[in-house]
């Protein structure tokens, strides 16, 4: 599968996943989230590899439907968690929070529902 093309979803799937590690691993260099944030951001960017490199992994779609599920639970948390904080002080930053979570929490379910759904999207079958 070196010599053959990924197709343009897995393109755009890898740079979701790409997007989702560089973003976990800058708020936990941020200071802004918890450690645990690290464990996201890893698996983040062994999908995204594994997808870039063109490898014809049998496990490749489980790999994705996993890393997919694991940022889209904790999107969904954070965008949960974060109207908490329109009662406080702080409702501009929560709207943008509320919004920016929930943006992501969209984005990793509609690749979850695709990537389920659709059998010849890493062209594996």
């Amino acid at each position: 599968m070196t010599g053959e093309r990924i197709s343009r979803f897995s393109q755009i799937t890898a740079l979701l996943f790409l997007a989702a590690s560089i973003f976990w691993f800058s708020i936990v260099l941020l200071q802004q989230g918890d450690l645990l944030l690290v464990l996201p951001g890893i698996v983040s960017l062994f999908s995204a590899v594994l997808i870039f490199m063109r490898k014809k992994v049998i496990v490749l779609r489980s790999i994705a439907l996993a890393a997919g599920l694991y940022n889209l639970l904790i999107f969904a948390y954070h965008a949960y968690s974060a109207f908490s904080l329109i009662g406080s002080g702080f409702t501009s930053f929560a709207y943008l929070a509320i919004f920016g979570y929930s943006l992501g929490t969209a984005t990793f379910l509609f690749l979850l529902l695709k990537v389920q759904s659709d059998s010849d999207v890493f062209r594996l079958s």
